[in-house]
């Protein structure tokens, strides 16, 4: 889920959530996710009218190189672009 204030000014958050369940292949610093459902939701205040619930989403396999450090889990993928997981005591 991707959250971030419209202005400094304003109560009105953009709300990005993607929600996936399928199985996970590993082969070394290759991680596959084969999803076999999937979909999104967004939310915008500024453009209502451009907001979905829960919209279906491709169930295309995405594949990630991983790596683990200081208890952080990186996946980036063929973009470069990254996804930061860290574990949060509860």
């Amino acid at each position: 889920m991707l959250t971030y204030p419209l202005s400094a000014a304003s109560d009105d958050f953009f709300l990005m959530k993607s929600i996936a369940a399928g199985k996970v292949q590993i082969d070394g610093q290759q991680l596959t996710l084969y999803p076999s459902s999937a979909t999104t939701t967004r939310k915008d205040p500024r453009y209502p009218g451009d907001d979905y619930t829960d919209r279906q989403e491709p169930l295309t396999p995405k594949r990630f190189t991983w790596a683990v450090a200081d208890g952080v889990l990186t996946l980036t993928d063929a973009d470069d672009l990254q996804f930061v997981f860290q574990r949060v005591e509860s």
